[in-house]
C-alpha cells in the first residue's frame, strides 16, 4: 500500500489530534489571510505542478483525505506558475476545468507530462484527443479569455500565499501555509491539515455562540 495513504489513514482514525502541531514549526500563518470563496466553509488549497513527482505520489492520498473530510470542508487546487513550463500545465488544468473533463483527465494528465514529456500546447491537444476532446476544442479553450483570468488570478494568489517553496503544499482556509519541509514530509502535511481544520472548526463554533445579554 502507498505509505501517504496509510498515513491518511491514520489521519483518520481517531489519533490526529494527539500530538499538538506548532505555529512557525509545523506550519506558517499567512501575514495576511486569504478571503475564501465561502466564510461559512473550511477551504483546503492544494498548491502543485503536474511535472512534480512528489504531487503525483501525493495525490492519491489527498483524494482519500478530502473524501473523508465533513460537509463543511471544501477543497480546491491552485496550479503553480513560476515560469512558462508551469504556465503552460496551469493553463492546460483551467482548460480542463472550463471542458468539463478535469476529474476524467487530471491523474492521466499527471501521468503523461512526467512519463511521456507531455508538455507542450501541441503534445496536450493530441493527449486531450485521446481522452475524447476535439483539439480544435482544446485550442479555442486554452487561449480563451476564462482560462488566462484563471491562470492570472493563480498565479496572484501563489504570491499572497507566500509560495516559493517545493510543491506539493497546502493551504488552510486562507490562513496558513503547510509545506512538507515544516510538517516533517509531505504524507504528514495531512496531519497538520486535519489539526487546523478542526482549529478552525472550534474557531467557528466559538464565534457562532451568541453573546450574553
Amino acid at each position: 500500500m502507498n505509505r501517504l495513504i496509510i498515513f491518511v489513514l491514520l489521519a483518520l482514525s481517531g489519533h490526529v489530534f494527539a500530538a499538538e502541531y506548532e505555529e512557525g514549526t509545523h506550519y506558517v500563518a499567512l501575514e495576511k489571510p486569504i478571503e475564501t470563496e465561502d466564510p461559512e466553509k473550511i477551504e483546503i488549497t492544494e498548491y502543485f505542478f503536474y511535472g512534480c513527482s512528489h504531487c503525483f505520489e501525493f495525490d492519491p492520498a489527498v483524494a482519500l483525505w478530502v473524501k473523508n473530510q465533513a460537509d463543511d470542508v471544501i477543497f480546491n487546487r491552485t496550479p503553480v506558475t513560476w515560469a512558462a513550463p508551469h504556465t503552460i500545465l496551469a493553463r492546460t488544468y483551467y482548460t480542463a476545468e472550463a471542458l468539463g473533463v478535469l476529474e476524467k483527465i487530471h491523474l492521466p494528465l499527471f501521468q503523461a507530462v512526467q512519463q511521456q514529456r507531455v508538455d507542450s500546447p501541441e503534445s496536450i491537444a493530441l493527449f486531450f484527443g485521446e481522452h475524447g476532446v476535439d483539439p480544435v476544442d482544446f485550442a479555442r479553450m486554452f487561449a480563451s479569455f476564462p482560462v488566462d483570468r484563471n491562470t492570472r488570478e493563480a498565479a496572484a494568489r501563489g504570491k499572497a500565499y507566500g509560495l516559493a517553496v517545493p510543491v506539493p503544499a497546502m493551504i488552510v482556509n486562507g490562513k496558513y501555509r503547510i509545506e512538507g519541509s515544516m510538517a516533517g514530509g509531505n504524507a504528514n502535511m495531512l496531519r497538520v491539515a486535519s489539526y487546523l481544520v478542526e482549529q478552525e472548526r472550534q474557531a467557528k463554533a466559538v464565534a457562532e455562540v451568541p453573546a450574553e445579554q
